[in-house]
């Protein structure tokens, strides 16, 4: 009987492996197939998401063509890029920086008509470029900027600018303290300095034959016997004054930073040469006062804009922040007119609410003309102060180090150098807040006859060595207005005006605020 079992179950064996075999290349085929069903899942996937990056690669290189990005490698070519010895031979991208010229809310988009923003810069922040876009194939946004700028600030925020926002130099700026330093009789020694410089490169424009009317565009304009920065001065022009242009130099020369001719003009009573580029257009005397008083400011009123750039401000005021900005020739309407004249730079206006489009804004008066082909360079309002001397000057001392009577030390203003009895003038709107009276000439008597005028947003300016006060403590005063005259007295060398500027009571470069 058991040998009948075992002879049964040998003749069953290759059944039994039959079926079993059979089993595990089912199972095996199966698993193939799974596999392959996996794999063209992902690869599906895969396709799918290198498409999305080239899609959106594709926008970008539309939007910024400056801005390099790489999609992600296809795996399937990984091996191309094993040896990867050659990375180190790459250089890091060079990184741009610039600093902000006024307080501006950096959009989400570059567009005038985005409302969205992701933080705020102000006047003097330094910032990182990161790319320039190419806004000519995206319609989807009205704007009237037409270039902006992707900036990074130090916190790492991202976020939108108009070019025109930007400089490659530090403005002059002075972090605000906490209190008020009232040191009014501190030695020109002494002095913590505030020495970024900004210069701004303009070119001559003018027409170079034929006579033609012109008016005097800056506080005190020399005029010289020949086209040369080394000629004699034969005279002086002050703001406004109307001369004939008989000719212009043939060659330029550079000034402050500034590019010109020179013209050879005529007046009454004087007859030289000035630097072509503080003249500017007028079709008759009167009419080159005119613009600089406020009559042709009224609500409803249809004006253009004469800056080459004129900001538009959230508020009625110079520290505003800038909303979008305008240019020479745009047609603009006036909404609202504050009540107060003030002085910016030596001009004196109002602030007005303008509508351009469908945009509105505040802008300083002075800004604004009748006269559609009216032109001026810039509106930076941010420099507040005149030249405090209206008659014929030089730049004796500069702001910073110097050497004095043989020994180091830090200049705290600027000395100008004109005939002792020379009006000086306050050099922009403010309150009389000291003044001294000593008459003496010694090294220990500091500035001798003195004023210190206090105008808003913590500035003070300083008038010292003077002759004779003619102002009191107390006495409110325009810019232009006089405060004294030039003299010799305190510790000085010669006929001459110290001037300074402290903003917050720190010591500032008087010419980083002073308008040409």
């Amino acid at each position: 009987m058991k040998t009948i079992k075992f002879l049964i179950l040998i003749m069953l064996l290759p059944f039994c492996a039959a079926i079993a075999q059979d089993s595990v290349d089912k199972v095996k085929e199966k698993d193939r197939l799974l596999r392959e069903e996996i794999k063209k899942r992902d690869e599906e996937r895969r396709a799918k998401i290198l498409k999305k990056f080239s899609d959106f690669q594709n926008r970008v290189k539309n939007f910024a063509p400056d801005l390099k990005l790489n999609i992600p490698v296809n795996p399937d070519k990984a091996e191309d890029i094993i040896n990867n010895d050659h990375a180190a031979k790459f250089k890091k991208r060079k990184e741009y920086s610039a600093f902000v010229a006024d307080s501006y809310k950096l959009r989400s988009l570059p567009y005038d008509s985005i409302k969205e923003f992701t933080t705020s810069v102000k006047r003097g922040d330094k910032v990182t470029i990161l790319m320039k876009p190419d806004l000519s194939k995206n319609k989807s946004y009205p704007t009237i900027t037409k270039d902006w700028l992707l900036i990074k600030t130090s916190d790492g925020t991202e976020g939108y600018i108009p070019s025109n926002l930007l400089l490659n130099k530090r403005p002059g700026t002075v972090k605000k303290k906490s209190a008020l330093i009232y040191d009014y009789d501190l030695p020109e020694q002494a002095a913590n300095p505030f020495n970024d410089t900004m210069l701004v490169l303009t070119q001559y424009s003018g027409t170079d034959s034929g006579s033609k009317t012109m008016k005097v565009n800056t506080s005190v304009l020399k005029v010289r016997t020949d086209p040369s920065l080394d000629a004699g001065t034969s005279g002086s022009l002050s703001k406004n004054d109307v001369v004939e242009v008989l000719e212009y130099s043939s060659h330029y020369d550079y000034y402050n930073g500034i590019r010109s001719k020179w013209a050879k003009i005529k007046t009454d009573y004087i007859t030289g040469w000035v630097f072509a580029h503080y003249l500017t257009d007028v079709t008759s005397g009167e009419g080159a006062t005119k613009e600089d008083l406020v009559s042709h400011l009224s609500a409803g009123a249809t004006l253009y804009v004469k800056p080459d750039i004129l900001r538009v401000r959230d508020a009625p005021d110079d520290l505003g922040t800038v909303v979008f900005s305008l240019e020479n020739k745009d047609k603009v309407s006036i909404l609202d007119i504050e009540s107060e004249e003030v002085t910016l730079g030596g001009k004196k206006s109002k602030w007005v609410k303008i509508k351009y489009l469908e945009y509105e804004g505040w802008v300083f008066g002075a800004f604004l003309s009748k006269d559609k082909n009216a032109y001026e360079e810039g509106d930076d309002i941010n420099n507040l102060f005149q030249v405090p001397i209206t008659d014929g000057y030089f730049i004796s001392s500069k702001f910073g180090k110097r050497i004095l009577a043989g020994k180091a030390s830090n200049h705290t203003g600027i000395d100008l150098a004109a005939p002792c009895g020379t009006n000086v003038v306050a050099a922009a709107d403010g309150t009389v807040i000291h003044l001294v009276h000593d008459s003496r000439n010694c090294k220990s008597c500091g500035y001798g006859n003195y004023v210190i005028i206090e105008h808003k947003n913590g500035y003070r300016t300083v008038y010292g060595h003077l002759t004779s006060i003619s102002v009191k403590t107390g006495q409110k005063l325009n810019s232009g207005e006089k405060v004294g005259t030039v003299g010799n007295t305190g510790h000085s060398y010669g006929c001459h005006l110290h001037f300074e500027i402290r903003a917050f009571e720190e010591f500032v470069d008087p010419m980083n605020y002073i308008h040409p």
